[in-house]
């Protein structure tokens, strides 16, 4: 529970009250850092200083002397360093946040006032109650911390020019339910990035060569080994035909932004009456083609 709180911390805000920021801690505290880095003195906290209001008065506003601090520690440690004590207690004073020292210069702390936080949650750039998110918002904040994007998409996008969050759409055409196993774990490879083309094979010391054994003139890659293999120019050249007559008769704006690559790799990202059927198979194709071409090889 409290790694998940730790995950969402920074997307969760505090409307701190006087008392709350008296009963801050003073160690482990990610909003008291040193050098970027939390502090934790045990002789402090051997001495009870471990909140903002150990090191404050409690009649009047401010900070305790030096001293005060020295004795604390004095009485439960025998040998001590002050000077030590002095220099790490003057460095607590100003780590500490600008507001909660504004506040403790300004404002008693009242021990018999009841304590409440208010706690609101930044969620698709909007900041909302925690009180009033439901438990499904949370878990979706909490896995968009937890999960990465694969790095697939940086992969292809670098290929084609698309945008990633049109990319996240292919999974849906990756699983639909009516594929054979070995084309939907053909497409989840491709998807993925993760074809073992001669060029990844070479990399990885399998082989010593990378190019293609088909075309026997190229460097085999995933974008070579499904579209850019001279082999393949009379096969595309007929698909293009194929999705040409097929478009011409479709009346949608959607159209004119298909780039044929794109949807023989990954089928369509969005759905276009009378088209999608048609591209489902036409993602098959490439498939039954990359199957054949490895048994020819």
């Amino acid at each position: 529970m409290f790694k998940g709180f730790d995950l969402l911390r920074d997307d969760i805000e505090f409307d701190l009250s006087t008392e709350n920021v008296y009963d801050q801690p003073l160690f482990c505290n990610p909003n008291v850092l040193f050098d970027g880095k939390t502090v934790i003195w045990y002789d402090f906290i051997n001495a009870g200083i471990v909140q903002v209001k150990d090191i404050c008065y409690e009649v009047i506003e401010g900070f305790l002397p030096e001293m005060a601090i020295v004795e604390m520690i004095q009485n439960v440690t025998n040998h001590c360093d002050i000077n030590s004590i002095v220099k790490r207690y003057n460095t607590l004073k100003v780590v500490l946040p600008k507001e909660w020292t504004e506040i403790i210069h300004k404002n008693i702390h009242r021990r018999n006032v009841s304590r409440s936080i208010n706690i609101n949650v930044i969620f698709k750039d909007k900041l909302s109650e925690f009180s009033m998110c439901s438990t499904k918002e949370l878990y979706l904040l909490l896995t968009s911390k937890l999960c990465q994007h694969p790095i697939c998409y940086k992969k292809w996008t670098e290929v084609f020019e698309i945008e990633e969050n049109d990319l996240c759409k292919v999974w849906k055409n990756v699983n639909f339910y009516w594929k054979p196993s070995i084309l939907m774990d053909l497409d989840f490879k491709i998807a993925h990035y993760c074809i073992f083309t001669n060029s990844k094979l070479m990399t990885m010391k399998l082989i010593n060569y990378n190019v293609c054994d088909v075309c026997e003139k190229e460097v085999e890659n995933i974008t070579h080994l499904f579209l850019l293999c001279s082999e393949l120019v009379e096969f595309h050249l007929f698909m293009q035909q194929k999705l040409s007559v097929l478009f011409d008769n479709v009346d949608s704006d959607k159209i004119d932004n298909l780039v044929y690559e794109e949807v023989f790799m990954f089928g369509l990202f969005g759905s276009i009456k009378g088209v999608n059927e048609f591209c489902q198979f036409h993602v098959i194709c490439s498939e039954i083609l990359y199957l054949q071409k490895k048994e020819f090889t």
